[in-house]
């Protein structure tokens, strides 16, 4: 528990750094922040992708993607 709360805060840290430089919207850091944490965890360590042939480095850009944008399409709207 002091590992995770550790990274978190961490994590929280900078976050907060993207919200004030207008990267990343103004909400609290705190569930983003766990999502990660928690979520990584279960990836990596709970052989939640068996056979999936993925790497630790490969799944770790995938969920820092979905953490940050979602799993929804980024639609570009033209006019």
């Amino acid at each position: 528990v002091k590992v995770r709360n550790e990274a978190s805060k961490v994590i929280e840290d900078i976050l907060r750094e993207g919200m004030k430089s207008g990267k990343l919207r103004d909400i609290s850091p705190r569930i983003p922040a766990m999502m990660l944490i928690e979520s990584s965890r279960l990836v990596l360590f709970s052989g939640a992708l068996d056979g999936d042939g993925k790497k630790p480095d490969e799944l770790k850009k995938v969920i820092i993607d979905v953490v940050l944008n979602g799993i929804s399409k980024r639609c570009v709207e033209t006019d």
